[in-house]
């Protein structure tokens, strides 16, 4: 390294010893400084690029408005209520009964119910007889044979058990029994 810098002073020795002082150097070893603009200065370099800025800013403002979230409505926007005292039990069932009368007086009356109209009375019955053959049993009543499922003068046979028929007549158990 040290060959190369004594041999770098040399020639730099020599050439100024040969009359060439720094500022007569040849073209290519001269540092050329870049030519001042007329009427460009710092200051119009500054607001070009706040301008340039400014413009940026607007872009991506513009931007992120289109991407951002909904606008809110300020109609359904609530605002905070003022707290309430405590309100007891007994007031809350009384407000609720009240509301409740309310809403039935506004509602039609109810239709009245139909009326009852009392069952036929059963004629007289009589079991006469009882087939039993597995599931398939009958029972002969007032000189007809019935099975399980039928009716018997408006009673519903509900089962054939040995010397008994049971019946159902509007929601009441009526037994009949072989004599």
């Amino acid at each position: 390294m040290s060959l190369i810098n004594e041999a770098l002073k040399r020639t730099r020795d020599a050439s100024f010893q040969a009359g060439q002082s720094p500022t007569n150097r040849p073209a290519a070893y001269q540092i050329s400084q870049p030519a001042a603009r007329p009427g460009v200065d710092l200051q119009t370099i500054l607001i070009g690029a706040a301008i340039v800025v400014a413009v940026v800013i607007v872009i991506a403002g513009s931007f992120f408005m289109r991407a951002g979230p909904e606008p809110v409505n300020p109609v359904a926007v609530s605002l905070p209520v003022p707290a309430k005292p405590p309100v007891s039990e007994e007031q809350l069932v009384s407000r609720l009964m009240e509301k409740l009368q309310a809403e039935q007086a506004k509602l039609p009356p109810a239709p009245p119910p139909p009326p009852v109209i009392p069952p036929a009375a059963l004629p007289k019955l009589t079991l006469q007889g009882i087939m039993r053959a597995g599931a398939n049993s009958e029972a002969m009543i007032n000189g007809y044979t019935y099975r399980v499922g039928d009716t018997v003068e408006g009673a519903r046979l509900v089962a054939i058990e040995d010397g008994v028929v049971r019946l159902n007549h509007a929601g009441q158990e009526v037994v009949l029994r072989l004599r």
